[in-house]
């Protein structure tokens, strides 16, 4: 690094550069005296803000009051059962998805069914064919048959 730390030495001092800024000042102050005494200071006069900030006891009732929270706390988890939010659990993640698939899966099923049934009569029924020539619904140039079974059904191919 060519430049000196200058005015960041009070911001790494304080921990307010950012990761690569405050490793690019480490690397600077490893190898410039200057800067490292200016880092230095800069963290001596961080050490005296702190100190000199007021410094208060904890109340005396605290201890008591976290103590009894805690224990409060730890006769409520072996009193009570696991059983129903495993349960829930259980069926939030194993069972919902699995109701959602099945339908799924059901509803892919019959429609594959209906389009098998559509091809075996497309196949074994005769058919009438006309060519069909749509000006509006088809690109310029395209044309599809249309084919007309005896029951009245028809198919576009």
């Amino acid at each position: 690094m060519s430049r000196h730390v200058d005015d960041r030495a009070a911001l790494f001092a304080l921990g307010a550069l950012d990761d690569d800024e405050a490793a690019t000042v480490r690397a600077h102050v490893a190898e410039c005296a200057a800067c490292a005494q200016a880092v230095g200071a800069a963290e001596a006069d961080v050490a005296l803000a702190a100190s000199l900030e007021p410094r208060y006891d904890a109340p005396a009732a605290l201890d008591t009051r976290v103590e009894r929270i805690l224990s409060d706390a730890g006769a409520r988890r072996f009193t009570s059962s696991p059983w129903p939010a495993m349960l829930a659990a259980a069926f939030v993640i194993g069972i919902l998805p699995s109701a959602w698939f099945f339908a799924q899966n059901r509803s892919m099923h019959e429609a594959m069914a209906t389009q098998s049934a559509a091809m075996n009569r497309l196949t074994t029924e005769t058919h009438r064919v006309a060519a069909f020539h749509p000006m509006e619904a088809m690109p310029e140039g395209s044309s599809a048959m249309v084919a007309y079974a005896p029951s009245g059904e028809w198919y576009v191919i």
